[in-house]
């Protein structure tokens, strides 16, 4: 396992030569289960830690609190912004303040235009491709004549990172298909 700084000055979790991702810890996650390695891979790197008793619920559908939480676990831990006053549905004490902060600050996450962030709503995969490659320096802002989000899936296709039960742009994705995204987007 290693950090790397990209050109943007993110720095972004890279699986270096000798290190490969271990069985899955989890009680439900065999490693018949389609993204096993993937979660192995975000296990290891101590992205995610599952629940009490031992799951993950990878079939699980994934909000965008969680999903920016998990992410910015790769990151220090040293955001500094007020996300209270940037978004009206956050009070400023929850559990995932500081790595929306954090993504924040780094460009990932902006928000809807009525000035919310929908903590709680779950993301779609069209999302979750903005904000996987925007961190790790894959895809930039669209043209005048594109869609918001196709130059970061067109940068998931290339990395094949666009898990095979993903059939719509919208579609919204569980913890297990994040992690696919994530590990395949990384490689």
């Amino acid at each position: 396992m290693g950090l790397s700084t990209i050109d943007s000055g993110i720095t972004c979790i890279t699986v270096c030569g000798n290190v490969r991702p271990s069985a899955p810890a989890f009680v439900d996650v065999p490693e018949t289960h389609p993204q096993s390695e993937a979660i192995a891979y975000g296990s290891t790197l101590g992205l995610i830690q599952g629940n009490p008793d031992g799951s993950f619920a990878p079939d699980t559908y994934i909000n965008r609190a969680e999903f920016v939480t998990i992410l910015m676990r790769g990151e220090p831990s040293d955001a500094q912004s007020d996300i209270s006053s940037q978004f009206t549905d956050i009070q400023g004490n929850e559990w995932y303040q500081e790595p929306v902060s954090k993504a924040v600050e780094l460009g990932l996450v902006r928000g809807y235009d009525d000035g919310s962030f929908r903590p709680s709503a779950n993301i779609s995969f069209v999302e979750g491709a903005k904000v996987i490659s925007t961190y790790l320096g894959l895809a930039g802002e669209a043209t005048a004549d594109e869609a918001w989000y196709q130059p970061h899936v067109d940068a998931m296709a290339q990395r094949q990172a666009i898990p095979s039960s993903i059939t719509q742009p919208d579609q919204i994705i569980t913890r297990g298909e994040m992690m696919q995204m994530l590990y395949n987007a990384s490689q």
